[in-house]
This record gives structure tokens, sequence and C-alpha cells, in this order.
């Protein structure tokens, strides 16, 4: 074989080893364009694996009402303890000590904090499977869930490659895809969350919430669940808290089982916190603090947030790491989520220990002039003076600013010198001296809104 054809074999064979390197860059690419496409697992979980190793006091694992419960930001704020939340919408109880094992690789002397929600009713479905694999990079571990998983939904092996592969479900879906899958990147939130929903929806779900004491049996697959999950925590040595938080489950017997559950953990020696009947003990107010049912809202999210920052300080030996360079970007994410929900939360929400929810929100009035808004409000018993908000549409605008403090004999206010073409809202808020301390109360969290239009100043 001449020297020319040796080369040009090498040439040749160069080419086709650089086609297939491209071909699997381009695969990977791809891949990650065809996953489920929702902003929240995104974030949270491709967050979690940007995480450096070895650096979280604990992860925070399990369904939805792990991330609209616990905001890490605002843990960290109050306490300066690193603790992410692994966490996916619908999450099946099943997944439970995968996710674990999942988030040991990188952090395995963490303490894990599992919610046990799911445990009342388990249920897998497919999008659920999506939402857990699709961002979970390739191993044994997953390789085992998604066997788990679609095993019992009676998936046949054939048929499992897609959750490998998100691309040969959602291949023919371009069209669908949303520009943001393109360019997505990190918002530095710690897995905080700021959708629509969680920021502006209060639901009163008092007629649906069942605080009860009553105990009710567990089903065959909830005792084989639970079992399964504390066996593994058992030979693995996980340091673990269990946590059952408050819903509007609507079903004494639901509840009954989260309570014999919380029962049987507690016999086996784990710690557990059994929260049904904590709605008082957190401070949540079941008219204002959910969005839905099952959910809190971001004013119930703070509420919690702190409540179990406050449980895992007495409880559990954790340093304050605020202001540590090692975790600049903790301070970052406190700062940047502060300012995110600042246009729905006011400048004290962040003050849990002053709250005193026995002072009712004034029922407000406002009706607008030509540059002007005019506030009347009811009084509330035993508040010793009130403070008015307000946040506009202007840009640049601070949200939720107080503009007024008045004492308790005044229950009026002319808002003057507001600019044309805007809309604004205002609140009024309680307040009562306690030991020479502002205590803050109930306040309508949406407010009350006007706009000054254009034509009135043109009169």
């Amino acid at each position: 074989m001449s020297k020319k054809t040796r080369t040009d074999k090498w040439k040749k064979a160069g080419m086709i080893l650089l086609f297939w390197v491209g071909l699997a860059v381009l695969g990977m690419h791809l891949q990650k364009i065809f996953r489920a496409e929702d902003p929240r697992i995104y974030q949270i979980v491709e967050g979690f694996y940007n995480e450096p190793p070895d650096s979280l006091d604990a992860v925070y694992v399990g369904a939805s009402n792990v991330y609209a419960f616990w905001q890490a930001p605002l843990a960290w704020g109050d306490y300066g303890y690193a603790i992410y939340p692994l966490s996916v919408a619908g999450m099946p109880a099943q997944a439970t000590k995968y996710m674990v094992e999942e988030g040991r690789k990188t952090q395995p002397d963490a303490l894990y904090i599992i919610n046990l929600n799911g445990f009342k009713k388990p249920k897998i479905t497919e999008q659920s499977i999506h939402y857990l694999v699709d961002y979970m990079p390739f191993s044994v571990n997953k390789f085992r869930l998604v066997n788990e998983l679609t095993e019992a939904q009676g998936i046949g092996v054939s048929d499992r490659l897609e959750y490998f592969f998100p691309i040969i479900r959602f291949h023919s879906g371009w069209s669908e895809l949303s520009s943001h899958v393109f360019g997505r990147s990190l918002n530095g939130l710690k897995g905080a969350i700021s959708y629509s929903e969680f920021l502006k929806t209060t639901k009163d779900v008092t007629e649906k919430y069942v605080i009860t004491d009553h105990k009710a049996a567990l089903t065959e697959e909830q005792e084989e669940l639970l079992s399964d999950l504390l066996s593994y925590c058992k030979e693995e040595k996980v340091k673990v808290l269990f946590v059952i938080v408050p819903q509007a489950i609507g079903s004494k017997k639901q509840a009954g089982q989260l309570h014999t559950i919380a029962d049987r953990i507690a016999a086996e020696g784990f710690d557990v916190l059994d929260l049904v009947n904590a709605v008082e003990e957190i401070g949540l107010d079941l008219t204002t603090d959910f969005y839905n049912k099952r959910h809190t809202n971001l004013h119930g999210s703070i509420k919690f947030t702190s409540y179990l920052g406050r449980y895992l300080q007495e409880n559990y030996s954790f340093d304050d790491k605020r202001g540590n360079p090692d975790y600049a970007d903790w301070d970052e994410a406190y700062e940047k989520y502060v300012n995110t929900i600042s246009g729905y939360a006011t400048d004290f929400e962040l003050l849990h220990e002053k709250r005193d929810r026995s002072l009712a929100a004034p029922e407000l009035s406002v009706s607008s002039g030509s540059d002007s808004a005019a506030l009347n409000w009811s009084r509330t018993e035993n508040a010793d003076g009130y403070l008015v908000y307000r946040k506009s549409s202007r840009k640049g605008a601070k949200a939720w600013e107080k503009i007024a403090s008045v004492d308790s004999a005044v229950t009026a206010y002319t808002d003057t010198g507001l600019e044309a073409d805007a809309t604004y809202w205002y609140t009024v808020v309680p307040v009562c001296q306690r030991d020479g301390e502002l205590w803050y109360g109930k306040y309508d969290m949406t407010g009350e809104t006007v706009e000054i239009l254009k034509e009135d100043n043109d009169k």
C-alpha cells in the first residue's frame, strides 16, 4: 500500500470519527431541548446539579409541595443555611429513595428532608416520569428508577427508551417548543419559585382543611413503599428528617393515614414532623396563605420556610454561612429573590415574629381624582395605627412602598401627585405596639386598584 493510499485511508477514518463525534454532540444538545418543558423543573433540577459537591447542609426531596412551601434563599437570609429543594411536580412516592440516592452522589453528608405527602395517595403518570428523569444524567440509579416506574405502569421494555432519550417522544414537537428552551440559563435563585399563580393568587381553603387526630390503616402499597424507604435509609445510613406539610386534603382518611405514617417512622427512630394539625403553630392563615388546596402561595411559603428553618436551627447543628465567600452565590440569591417577591410581599412580611393575626384586615375603598387617590377604610379593633402601602405600574416604581403612617383615629388618606396613564394599588395594614415594638396585622395582599387616566388630567 502506497504512502498516499495510507494517508487517504487515515483521513477518511478521521472524517468518519469526526462525523460520529459531531453527531453525538448534536444528539446531546437535542436531548437538552426535547425534555419535559417546565421552567420550574429546569431551574430546580439543573440548578441542583450545578451546586458544588459537599456544599449543602440539607437537600429537601419531594413533589411540588416542596418547592411551593420551601424557598431556599429566604431560609438562607434568616439562618444562613444552604438547603436546596430537589423536587419535581407530581413526583410519585415510588421515586423517593431514588431521588435521595441521586442527591447523595454529590451531597453524601447532607441532611435529607423527605416530604411524605405523596404517600397518602401514591400515583405514577407518564408525565411525572419524564419530569423526574429528563434532566437526570445517565446512571445506574436512573436506569433503576425508570424500570421501576415504567414496570409499575405496565410500560413495555421497548417503550421505555423514550425515558432515556426523550427526543423519541418529543421529536415531532419543533413547532410547539417555546423560544426559551434554546436559550435557557439558571436564574441563580437556588430552586426558589416565582410563577404567577404562586405570587398573585389567594384561595380560602378553610372548608377543605381537615384537622384531626384520627389514625387510619395504610394500604398494602403504602406499607410496602414506606418499609422500602425506611430500609434504604437505614442500610445507607442516610441522615434524614421526614416532613408532612399542611394541605387542605379534604379527606379524614388520608389525613389519618399521614398520621399513621408519621407514627411508624417515629417508632423506627427517625425524626419526623407531622404538620397536618400545625396550621396555627406555623402561623398559616387558611383564608389567605394558599393558592390552591395543596400549595401555599408566597405568603404561606414565607411562613413555612421560617418555621422549618427555625426547627432546623433548634434541632440540628448547621453553621451560619452568611458572608462566607465560598457561598457568595447564596447571598446573591437572597438579595435577588427578595427583589423578585417585593412586588407581592410587603417589606415587613419577612419579620415573622412580629405578626399579630388577631388584628383584622381593614375593609378598604379607593376612588381616583385627576391626579390623586382617596382611601377610606374600616377600623380594626385593638389597632394602634395603620400603615398605608402603594405600588404602581410606572416603570422603576418601588413595589409595595410605605407612603403613610397614621394613628388609630384616622381611617382616611389622600395620595396626591399621581402620574397619568398609570395603575396604582393600595393596601392598609393595622399595627399595634408591644413592649416598644411594632407588630403587624392582617391586610389585603392583593390591594385595591385605581387608574389615573390621561384624559382626567386634560380636563
